[in-house]
């Protein structure tokens, strides 16, 4: 697995953005893991790097199948502070993605456990071709 380290956001931006190219010319439906938190957001950041493209290189973005990495235990899909909600907004909405593509964790899942194992298990048969992960400061 290659790990890269850039001296900014900016770089590291435009490098996933360069990467979210190649992966759209060459997957017609690929799943990405997206990131939530501070660092992707705003001037220099992955999302606003992938909204200029769609823009301004007409990157076809609404073929990604989004993914989600993080959920807080309690919290409805629809809740303002909920990650899905998150998600929805900040990247799936201006990007032209389909919401009922994407897999989400569901906070308020009856059977956490199940849950889990089942959102597992369709990483195992449909894989992220690409997983960009935040771990903050």
């Amino acid at each position: 697995m290659p790990i890269a380290i850039f001296n900014t956001k900016s770089q590291m931006s435009q490098c996933l953005k360069e990467m979210t190219k190649t992966i759209l010319s060459r997957h017609a439906a690929p799943r990405i893991l997206f990131p939530t938190g501070t660092t992707p957001l705003g001037p220099g950041g992955f999302f606003q790097a992938l909204i200029d493209a769609k823009h301004h290189e007409q990157l076809d973005t609404s073929r990604i199948r989004l993914v989600s990495g993080d959920e807080y235990h309690g919290i409805a899909l629809d809740d303002p502070g909920s990650f899905a909600t998150y998600l929805r907004t900040k990247v799936m909405e201006p990007l032209g993605m389909d919401t009922a593509l994407a897999h989400v964790l569901n906070g308020q899942a009856s059977d956490v456990a199940l849950h889990c194992q089942e959102f597992e298990a369709s990483l195992h048969q449909d894989p992220c071709t690409l997983a960009v992960l935040g771990l903050g400061s």
